[in-house]
């Protein structure tokens, strides 16, 4: 079998707005000016800000770490920093409903926020230590109704980037709120492996159907503070040296195209097949002749038992260039307002 034939396992896609059987440029039409209305309602969230350094002595750390991995030095991939903070990679479970806009947002959502606290020095507390249960690290999948509330969504599976984007900068609800412990458990749902997402699908659906919106509200923390809509290579760039991922609803497809000589699989556009999915860019990998190659991931169809890497595309210059030529809805995630640590009283 040649290179461009590896078959990729597809899983659930939802990158859906409320008309059906749209086109993918109708859909991101939709999306874009939702997008335009947020930026006006709250033009300081959805302008660029300029970056802040990392100490030298961690970016150092971090490089090692990366290196440590499998990646030349210079890299910023960003799969690799919940390893790099807690000591093991985290794989969650894989999506069940089309709740890709979620479930591949999520996992960049974490990324960012451990390079704030760990790399960057960020005086916050983590959001939760362990991939599953009360206590994990992942917000709570509520965010998926909250966003599909504010898209006027309440049938069906799916979604779309601007109404997700805008859920976040009203905040998210975390897995050891009490009163999620007592919906999941209400629902057949309190054991861990219900956290941050249900495994019952109807229950998943309710969820993002609105059903626990009104009880999870007042609980909502860590907004997002910055996001902007990144439409060029240039922008791009600009994101992943800034530590930024990206979440991108299209409905490009991918696939294997070549192997580099370090040993890691090239990915491209495969034009035979439509993914309507929500993917996210995490960073980049620097490869040992200096190439540089976007990383661009569907996590959320990742089992188990898989490689971490079984869904995890390495893209050239050259097919960047050709995604932000086709019809696809990027944005940041940028600044989070984490959460404040809380000392023990003496």
């Amino acid at each position: 079998m040649s290179t461009d034939e590896m078959p990729i396992v597809v899983g659930p896609m939802g990158f859906e707005i409320p008309t059906i059987n749209a086109s993918p440029k109708e859909k991101i039409f939709v999306s874009k000016m939702e997008q335009d209305k947020f930026a006006l309602e709250a033009p300081q969230v959805f302008e660029q800000r300029d970056a802040v350094a990392v100490p030298h002595e961690l970016a150092k750390a971090w490089d090692e770490f990366q290196v440590s991995k499998g990646r030349a030095s210079g890299s910023n991939d960003l799969t690799l920093i919940v390893e790099f903070v807690l000591g093991t990679q985290f794989m969650w479970y894989p999506q069940d409903i089309g709740s890709c806009v979620w479930s591949n947002t999520f996992r960049p959502w974490v990324e960012r926020m451990c390079w704030e606290i760990c790399l960057r020095g960020d005086p916050e507390a983590y959001t939760g230590t362990t991939e599953l249960g009360l206590s994990s690290i992942a917000p709570h999948c509520v965010q998926y109704g909250f966003a599909r509330e504010i898209a006027k969504m309440r049938s069906g599976d799916g979604l779309y980037k601007a109404p997700m984007i805008k859920s976040l900068t009203q905040g998210v609800v975390l897995c050891n709120t009490p009163k999620v412990k007592q919906l999941n458990e209400a629902n057949g749902a309190g054991s861990q492996e219900n956290y941050p997402e249900p495994r019952s699908a109807s229950l998943y659906r309710q969820i993002g159907n609105w059903a626990w919106n009104k009880d999870l509200q007042p609980y909502r923390t860590c907004a997002l503070k910055e996001s902007v809509d990144v439409t060029t290579v240039e922008q791009h760039r600009l994101q992943e040296d800034q530590c930024k991922p990206m979440i991108i609803c299209s409905s490009l497809a991918f696939k294997k195209i070549g192997r580099h000589k370090d040993g890691f699989d090239i990915h491209g556009i495969d034009d035979r097949n439509r993914w309507d999915h929500n993917q996210d860019f995490p960073g980049y990998r620097i490869a040992s002749d200096g190439d540089r190659f976007s990383r661009m991931t569907t996590r959320s169809w990742n089992q188990r038992n898989q490689a971490y890497e079984s869904h995890c595309w390495n893209i050239s210059d050259t097919e960047l260039a050709k995604i932000y030529k086709r019809d696809v809805d990027v944005a940041s995630i940028g600044e989070i307002e984490g959460l404040p640590i809380v000392f023990p009283s003496v």
